[in-house]
């Protein structure tokens, strides 16, 4: 008797193809760097002793895509029962300078809910930053330059 299993392929919703990191730890790794102030170096170094071995290379690429897609999210990857989406809030040189979360438990954020809220999300952060790019442009045109 000849048994044969097959196992379909897992589905490839990862955010970056053939990549490994899910949207979950791409937003860790964003939101370490520039809401904990912590280079990618050191984070490289956190998780070699978790035993993960990543180049600092590798985070950069992360953090790139991240920053192509305009927003990170995590499906109960940072903590279980919690849905989150983060997008990059800019000051006027184009530099991130803080985030615009919202998050909320698996049962009420779901997936789908998710998706919904997404692009309202991205609009915010973006009408933010351009608030405080203006403002910041406003400043610096009224300034004397002196302290």
């Amino acid at each position: 008797m000849t048994v044969t299993l097959a196992q379909a392929p897992a589905p490839d919703d990862r955010p970056i193809e053939r990549g490994l990191p899910t949207a979950g730890t791409i937003a860790q790794v964003v939101v370490a760097k520039y809401l904990n102030h912590m280079p990618l170096h050191r984070q490289a170094a956190h998780y070699a002793r978790l035993g993960v071995l990543l180049a600092t290379t590798t985070l950069y690429g992360w953090v790139e895509a991240a920053a192509r897609d305009g927003y990170a999210s995590s499906v109960e990857e940072l903590e279980e029962g919690l849905n989150a989406i983060a997008v990059p809030v800019r000051d006027h040189t184009g530099g991130v300078i803080a985030a615009l979360s919202v998050s909320g438990p698996v049962y009420r954020f779901t997936q789908e809910r998710m998706r919904e809220v997404t692009p309202d999300v991205v609009v915010a952060a973006a009408a933010i930053s351009h608030r405080m790019a203006s403002a910041c442009r406003r400043s610096l045109r009224t300034s004397t330059g002196t302290w």
